[in-house]
């Protein structure tokens, strides 16, 4: 309310007439105000109308934060195969979950405690009437009510994340498969010394949001158990390399070229989406990598 509370002080320079009505609002919002709250904003008003000027921060000081529990379980295996005892295969599969509880304590309570102040405020603009407007006459369309403002800043974004209290995070991909597999060539011939290998790396799907809906009292209300998923998730990575014994057969010496992401799914990944299902935010894929290492052990 403090960005408000400056709109209204400034109403005066803008609409004389509706100074009073305007004074009226800010001592119900004064009043609402924890003590101090103004003071830690540095919240001051100087001049008279129409030169009246506000300065406060535009946010408080940084460092504060809401707070929720974070309770994660999971489970990893491990298996690795030498068929041969030139060929090594490893296999790793992890499943994860991480459930939230205790989410925005503080939030919900100031949530609660500003009902009736938008209950007394709720139709007023959020920043200023427009030039020569009469109370009682209905707002333009475009003017954004104080009702509208914590519907968006604070209700809508809160009901998200108290939709997901006490489920596995949605956000999360819950399984994670890993093989990689090498083969050295030791026997003599043109391919002695030389070695291959590859891996994948597999990550299952994940929930980018809900569909959502409004309740009568236009509450905000987000179908958990039906999300838009992002897809699966696959990255193919292959090496080759070469050793052998230098200087005297002193130093063992090995070269290898390594690419990762060798193939891909796609170039742009999903990270959210809209309430329609329509994806919202995108990152780029891990990029095609190629490295080579020379290694020498003695």
């Amino acid at each position: 309310m403090i960005t408000a509370l400056a709109n209204w002080h400034r109403e005066a320079n803008i609409n004389p007439h509706l100074a009073a009505s305007r004074a009226a609002d800010i001592a119900k919002v004064v009043q609402f105000l924890p003590p101090g709250m103004l003071d830690i904003y540095q919240f001051q008003v100087s001049g008279t109308a129409p030169n009246i000027e506000v300065i406060a921060l535009s946010a408080p000081p940084t460092g504060g934060a809401d707070t929720s529990d974070l309770t994660a379980k999971g489970v990893e295996v491990e298996l690795v195969y030498n068929p041969t005892s030139n060929w090594r295969i490893l296999a790793n599969v992890a499943k994860q979950e991480t459930v939230r509880s205790g989410i925005l304590p503080v939030t919900r309570k100031f949530a609660e405690d500003v009902v009736p102040l938008l209950a007394a405020l709720g139709d007023r603009p959020f920043k200023n009437y427009p030039v020569d407007h009469q109370l009682g006459q209905p707002l333009p369309a475009e003017i954004q009510t104080v009702r509208q403002y914590y519907e968006q800043s604070l209700y809508t974004p809160m009901a998200a994340d108290l939709a997901t209290e006490g489920v596995a995070s949605p956000e999360q991909r819950k399984w994670r498969v890993n093989l990689v597999t090498n083969y050295r060539f030791t026997r003599s011939g043109k391919l002695k010394g030389f070695s291959i290998g590859g891996g994948i790396r597999w990550q299952s799907k994940f929930a980018m949001g809900f569909p959502s809906s409004r309740l009568p009292n236009t509450a905000a209300v987000y179908d958990i158990k039906h999300p838009y998923y992002a897809p699966a998730d696959l990255n193919v990575d292959a090496s080759i390399g070469y050793s052998r014994k230098i200087w005297s057969d002193r130093i063992d010496w090995k070269i290898q070229l390594n690419g990762t992401n060798l193939y891909k799914d796609r170039d742009l990944i999903p990270v959210t989406a809209q309430p329609w299902g329509q994806v919202a935010i995108m990152r780029l894929a891990p990029e095609r990598r190629f490295f080579l290492t020379n290694t020498f052990s003695f």
